[in-house]
């Protein structure tokens, strides 16, 4: 069965998700009333959000009534990913080869590329931001 969210933007400019309940008894327009604080909204199939990968780059588009992925908002979140992924990577290498020196074996290092700043920024589509992650 297609489940029905509202959709809206927030006071940040994104889109903010109002989920009912399976169980709610109160009617569509109840409940729009009592949880969305804005006049521009939809309800629309969940099926029709973008991937949450970038959930908070999400923007309402009341003039088609979808959500889009802000690009720019999506290449912050991704540089953002990369980094911590490196940042977790280095860690855990400096680690490895604390360990390894201190049994006196050569470490065996993961893999960790640098961030590639310059294809995060002349992406032109969220699905060249997603292969990168």
């Amino acid at each position: 069965m297609s489940r029905q969210v509202i959709v809206y933007n927030g006071d940040d400019g994104f889109c903010n998700v109002v989920i009912p309940s399976e169980e709610c008894v109160l009617s569509d327009a109840d409940i729009v009333a009592k949880d969305v604080p804005v006049a521009e909204y939809a309800m629309i199939d969940h099926t029709a959000l973008p991937t949450s990968l970038f959930r908070n780059a999400w923007k309402y588009n009341h003039s088609s009534s979808a959500v889009d992925v802000d690009l720019a908002s999506a290449k912050e979140i991704c540089k953002k990913r990369l980094e911590e992924k490196y940042l977790q990577t280095r860690s855990e290498n400096q680690e490895i080869t604390a360990l390894a020196e201190m049994r006196g074996e050569s470490p065996s290092l993961k893999d960790n590329p640098a961030v590639p700043y310059s294809t995060i920024t002349a992406a032109t589509t969220v699905a060249e931001l997603e292969a990168l992650l």
